[in-house]
């Protein structure tokens, strides 16, 4: 390696250690929460954060290259990548910054963010953020509704196992007027679903269903379509190959199975983004991780599913796996 190419090393280290620490800085000590759509100095930042002013501008120049944060003449204010249309941008900034800042404790001792102290909390901690997520999904969900109509033969009865907000069965509903959708879920997050229910006009045609998916799924129950949309990737291979086949003891004959998830493709842009969003899953979760393509057809061969089709979902930038099994056969309950 040469003296130049070294220097280049160094620099781009420097600018990851940067922007990780500006960020993580920023929302300890309220600075991402003191941002607004409309610009202030970096001394006002820094008045209202009780912070040095020169220190202040240093991290929000930082911030400013990154998206998060722009500048102008009259100061700093909210960047486009700090509001991308869902949810409140300060708020879910400020959610962002403290989920980062527990990494070290993370990675000591492997805790996600849903443990605190030394209990667990359920994944009904992410009640109050789902509808912002599925506001983020929302033109994925309609993408993937728009593929069913040219389909033979559309689906009438719907489970959506981690339903969370419902984005992607709602869609489906929406679009589909003889669908009925049952929403599997933990109590807490369930509200939320029958909000976007009722918010879209299809509350007649919904049913909720609460429980761990892990042990309460209602097996004895067969549906068209079976949803898994943003959840495997929750769960550490050996558990979310046993939900997959769980969730596929729910499929009627002539059914499919969905599952709806981040692509780990090719390449040196798709590998840094899956190996960010895989230690943001972790972080949150504890075991959580990206789970590629290859494996979620081997999960779903083993629980009988030898059909596929792969929809790239552009909107979302996520990719939906529709399985079905050979003709004839069907879900059998444990």
């Amino acid at each position: 390696m040469t003296d130049s190419s070294k220097m280049r090393a160094h620099l781009e280290i420097m600018q990851l250690a940067a922007t990780s620490a500006a960020f993580t800085a920023a929302a300890e000590t309220g600075l991402l929460a003191a941002l607004e759509p409309a610009a202030r100095t970096a001394e006002a930042l820094a008045e209202a954060t009780a912070c040095d002013a020169f220190a202040t501008a240093r991290v929000l120049d930082v911030l400013v290259e990154t998206g998060v944060v722009e500048r102008s003449d009259q100061g700093y204010a909210l960047g486009p990548l700090a509001t991308p249309g869902f949810g409140d941008p300060i708020t879910d900034l400020a959610r962002a910054g403290e989920l980062w800042a527990r990494l070290p404790d993370y990675l000591r001792d492997g805790r996600g963010a849903h443990f605190h102290g030394r209990a667990p909390q359920p994944r009904g901690v992410y009640a109050d953020v789902v509808q912002s997520l599925g506001r983020l999904m929302h033109a994925g969900a309609a993408e993937l509704a728009a593929h069913y109509p040219q389909r033979a033969r559309p689906p009438r009865h719907i489970l959506d196992i981690g339903a969370g907000s419902g984005v992607w069965s709602l869609a489906m509903a929406a679009l589909l007027p003889e669908v009925t959708v049952t929403a599997f879920d933990l109590p807490p997050v369930l509200g939320a679903f029958e909000r976007e229910a009722a918010s879209a006009g299809l509350a007649a045609r919904v049913a909720t269903h609460a429980g761990d998916y892990h042990q309460d799924l209602p097996l004895q129950a067969r549906f068209d379509r079976v949803l898994l949309g943003n959840v495997v990737h929750l769960e550490p291979p050996e558990q979310a190959a046993t939900l997959v086949a769980r969730a596929g003891e729910c499929v009627a004959q002539g059914g499919d199975l969905v599952l709806i998830d981040v692509p780990a493709g090719p390449g040196t842009a798709a590998r840094k983004r899956a190996a960010a969003y895989g230690l943001h899953l972790a972080l949150r979760s504890g075991r959580g991780q990206v789970h590629t393509q290859s494996m979620q057809r081997a999960w779903l061969a083993d629980a009988g599913f030898v059909q596929y089709e792969e929809v790239p979902l552009a909107a979302a930038d996520l990719v939906a796996i529709i399985a079905r099994r050979a003709a004839g056969q069907e879900g059998s309950p444990s």
